[in-house]
């Protein structure tokens, strides 16, 4: 049910029709990845610095600890006698036959044990109350985290920081990983105590991309091969999973986790004369994989 509705999405998407925004949410809004690329970008042309986390192994650090406390809270208490249902869910470990092999698979949300993708939402809903008190803006899809703030104002700096060590310590959730990024509106000098990467050309994040200001004093040339770098890993993904599934014959588990590792929020980059060309380059992939994989006999055996 969920392969045909998003193969159906994909085919509207190939036609001019308006289609609502995939699914998810930022913090409980609908939209997901693709309402956070859309913050993101008009956060920098309101001159807004953007600091993409890079957290390290989120599904598998997130703290049971952490997690235990957290169920505890008294808005939570809905969720405590579905704990033993949470328990088995996440420990449970996935499998797919191949011939008359069996092979372990950990991919979605059945990675690692109850301290899985459930459990960092949780720890998220603890931070929340701490972003409002310090009056920090913040999007969040999954274990992506975006934080936004204006180098004249440095106690907007300290705050996040402070939330940032409070994730890490408390939470044992790591958001300052070797990624993490600082995306500018403008060239800007270094930041004291933000010994990492500044960037004011198109930047990849969330499997799309974002232009800052800056990107309007590139040549059409430059804007389009920095975007295709940007591009680089979210058109590769969806190459190996179109070779997968056309050169294996592999079962429907398999193939339904192949596609579990596309980021659909590809299909969203924005429509402008740069990008567009590239666009359809990726639904045309996509569309090509769903027909190869809807093309093969779904039966026990194969």
């Amino acid at each position: 049910d969920v392969i045909l509705k998003i193969a159906l999405l994909c085919l509207l998407r190939s036609k001019p029709v308006v289609l609502t925004p995939i699914p998810g949410s930022v913090f409980g809004k609908k939209g997901g990845s693709a309402i956070a690329v859309a913050v993101v970008q008009n956060q920098l042309f309101d001159g807004v610095h953007v600091l993409c986390c890079d957290a390290k192994n989120a599904f598998n650090n997130c703290s049971r600890h952490a997690a235990f406390r957290t169920l505890l809270s008294p808005a939570l208490t809905h969720l405590r006698d579905m704990f033993p249902l949470f328990n088995l869910i996440y420990a449970r470990q996935n499998y797919a036959l191949v011939g008359e092999d069996k092979i372990d698979i950990t991919t979605g949300t059945s990675q690692g044990d109850v301290s899985g993708p459930l459990f960092l939402e949780l720890c998220k809903m603890q931070c929340e109350s701490i972003f409002g008190t310090k009056n920090i803006k913040s999007t969040s899809v999954s274990d992506d985290f975006h934080f936004y703030f204006t180098p004249s104002k440095p106690e907007e700096l300290q705050n996040i920081h402070d939330v940032i060590m409070y994730m890490k310590n408390e939470l044992g959730l790591d958001l300052c990983g070797p990624k993490m990024k600082l995306l500018c509106p403008f060239p800007t000098p270094p930041i004291p105590d933000l010994l990492v990467e500044h960037i004011c050309t198109p930047a990849s994040i969330l499997g799309s991309v974002v232009f800052p200001p800056h990107c309007t004093t590139l040549t059409e040339d430059e804007l389009f091969l920095k975007t295709v770098s940007c591009l680089k890993k979210s058109l590769g993904k969806v190459d190996a999973s179109v070779a997968f599934i056309t050169n294996c014959p592999a079962s429907v588990q398999i193939k339904f986790a192949a596609l579990r590792s596309l980021q659909f929020s590809s299909l969203y980059l924005m429509a402008s004369m740069m990008t567009s060309p590239t666009t359809t380059a990726i639904e045309t992939k996509y569309l090509d994989l769903f027909y190869h994989l809807f093309s093969f006999p779904m039966d026990q055996d194969n």
